[in-house]
């Protein structure tokens, strides 16, 4: 009886720890429950807070609001981010970003400004939980955690572990994978290892990226719950709460509301620019264009117009402080009119230019 007693208390002890089962699936049979798995989120809708921690510091850096939609590659993103610097005085600053799987779009609603990349465009990823369950690998758009174990000689089942109450099968795929099997711009170093949860749809409890000795990615997964899949009229185990481990900094997802495979209008990853918005190409360049038709051409000509009135007025006004006496001289009225017709050839010049680009349209 005692042996008995001891054999239990030694198998509690060492639940964490991992063990070989009599009846272990195999590589193949592994990705394919986790490539079921993942091949049920076609796309989604999400909104979550994002907690960003540097190790050793005692407060949050930052907090930022995320609401996301994605239907993969392409994807809808606007982060809130309120920062909290030393003094206390939270700042906020709201940006969006749209991927429609071949234009990258960028959207400042503070200066009512846009962006399009057409070269040297930003890696149009997300890091956000759905990298967690490797719906889509971090800095990738199409690759997805199953697309790591393709090659079963390369791919190791470790075994049982029990994580946080949650029973996993361990599965490590690498290192010295094929190009085709790892995210690009990796090396043969690379190597992936997940502990899926076969009591949960197969979802990863826990991912890791090993890129290097020294580089590496980790998620945690907590609060496995069912999220509403409005395409099939069922759930799926989705986390609500998951853990980023990096080198120096920590990252936590609180999921506060996903919908999985929603229904999504088309101009939802494309949208149209309204009137008058300023537009810049390709980021740093100095290309500037001002958009939205007929509507924008009047409203700038009105501004100039403005500006030149604003422009007379100064200099008049500017002479009428130096002049030495009431009168005014020769020498300032010419200077004057001067300023007048320049002024005035300018806003001819926009006119004629305005009217072509509108004869041309």
């Amino acid at each position: 009886m005692n042996t008995f007693i001891v054999s239990c208390l030694i198998g509690c002890l060492s639940s964490e720890a991992q063990v070989s089962p009599s009846k272990m699936l195999d590589s193949a049979q592994l990705r394919e429950a986790l490539e079921e798995y993942l091949s049920r989120i076609a796309s989604c809708r999400m909104h979550y807070v994002l907690t960003i921690s540097q190790k050793g510091e005692g407060s949050p850096k930052s907090t930022i609001q995320y609401e996301i939609v994605e239907a993969f590659p392409s994807y809808r993103r606007v982060e809130t981010t309120e920062i909290r610097p030393k003094d206390g005085a939270t700042k906020t600053n709201e940006q969006h970003r749209y991927f429609d799987g071949q234009t990258l779009m960028g959207f400042a609603p503070g200066t009512r400004t846009w962006s399009i990349w057409t070269q040297n465009a930003p890696e149009p990823s997300l890091f956000s939980p759905l990298n967690a369950i490797g719906r889509c690998l971090l800095e990738t758009r199409n690759m997805s955690a199953s697309d790591c174990f393709a090659h079963p000689e390369y791919v190791t089942v470790e075994g049982e572990q029990l994580l946080d109450g949650v029973r996993t099968i361990v599965i490590k795929a690498g290192p010295s994978l094929p190009v085709s099997a790892r995210p690009p711009g990796t090396t043969e170093d690379f190597w992936i290892k997940l502990w899926l949860a076969p009591d949960l749809s197969f979802v990863p409890k826990q991912l890791r990226l090993q890129f290097s000795k020294r580089h590496f990615h980790e998620w945690e997964n907590f609060d496995i719950e069912p999220a509403d899949d409005r395409l099939r009229g069922t759930s799926l185990p989705f986390p609500r709460r998951t853990v980023w481990h990096g080198p120096l900094t920590t990252k936590e997802f609180r999921v506060e509301e996903v919908v999985l495979n929603p229904s999504i209008p088309p101009a939802t990853f494309h949208p149209t620019i309204p009137d008058g918005d300023e537009l810049f190409i390709d980021g740093k360049k100095s290309v500037r264009l001002l958009t939205g038709g007929e509507p924008a051409r009047e409203r700038r000509l009105d501004e100039l117009v403005a500006k030149s009135g604003a422009m007379i007025a100064s200099q008049v006004a500017d002479h009428k402080m130096r002049a030495p006496k009431p009168s005014i001289s020769s020498t300032v009225i010419a200077s004057v009119v001067g300023s007048v017709s320049g002024v005035l050839i300018l806003v001819g010049f926009f006119l004629r230019r305005l009217r072509c680009a509108h004869s041309e349209s």
